[in-house]
């Protein structure tokens, strides 16, 4: 769905950009390259927001799971928090596969 906003926002860009191309193919052709490289960066970028994330997952996981294993008397804090773990990683995991 967010492709589609993008192609819609680009598009009236693209048509400006060559509005000197009188050649139907060749308009053609140079809006399907542009499109193709706004819609490579998009998934570029959207892959790297995603693999941050569960970067952040898993370190804050490891540092709970350290916190609890060294920590002498178990915090109820802590124990609720590494609860909600399996949780994040399941909306986040829900959310990567949209």
């Amino acid at each position: 769905m967010r492709t589609v906003i993008l192609i819609n926002f680009i598009y009236p860009q693209i048509l400006e950009k060559y509005k000197e191309v009188e050649d139907k193919q060749l308009l053609w052709e140079l809006i399907k390259m542009e499109i193709r490289c706004r819609t490579i960066a998009y998934s570029k970028n959207k892959r790297q927001e995603l693999k941050k994330r569960e970067i952040n997952l898993q370190q804050s996981l490891q540092e709970l799971d350290h916190k609890l294993c060294n920590s002498g008397n178990l915090e109820q804090k802590l124990l609720n928090n590494f609860e909600k773990q399996p949780k994040a990683y399941q909306i986040f995991f829900q959310f990567r596969k949209t």
